[in-house]
């Protein structure tokens, strides 16, 4: 009698795993493989002043950078001596946004 039982275990161990088996494979059968998108990054680039530095130290760079199409003009910070800060521009869509500090 145990033997009968031991074999009747096996089959049915045997029948489990084969039915697993197609029902996965039948499962992802029907599944599409996902695309992979290009993902547009949008990297702000700070350009803070050094000493003596004013507004014109990076005007003319920013400019050329943005007539290169290597960035856009956004934000402007003007940070005065006691602290306040006064901020001109946006951040656009585009790729590459330029952020200038100015320090007064």
């Amino acid at each position: 009698m145990p033997e009968k039982f031991i074999q009747y275990r096996k089959k049915s161990l045997l029948f489990t795993v084969i039915l697993f088996v197609c029902c996965t494979a039948i499962f992802f059968i029907n599944d599409k493989p996902t695309d992979s998108m290009k993902s547009e990054d949008i990297t702000p680039t700070l350009f803070v002043h050094g000493f003596k530095g004013g507004p014109g130290s990076f005007n003319t760079l920013l400019d050329r950078f943005d007539r290169n199409d290597w960035g856009t003009k956004g934000l402007t910070f003007h940070v005065t001596s006691s602290g306040n800060l006064q901020v001109t521009g946006s951040i656009s869509n585009g790729k590459n946004p330029f952020i200038q500090i100015i320090s007064k």
